[in-house]
């Protein structure tokens, strides 16, 4: 397994997590923390996104 593909592992599992903490705080009434999760969970995605697809465009060239 490369650098990059261990790199993109780890941020897969940090979305995972986040997602489960935002599902959790909105199960228990606690809103606020829900969508602070869900936000950070939605800049993790597009950070994802763009480091997949410049990972993608290297390889390429």
């Amino acid at each position: 397994m490369k650098k990059t593909e261990k790199i993109l592992d780890s941020i897969w599992s940090v979305i995972l997590f986040d997602t489960l903490m935002a599902v959790i705080f909105f199960s228990r009434g606690m809103a606020a923390a829900g969508v602070i999760f869900t936000v950070g969970t939605v800049m993790i995605c597009v950070l994802a996104g763009i480091a997949n697809r410049v990972i993608r465009v290297k390889k390429d060239h």
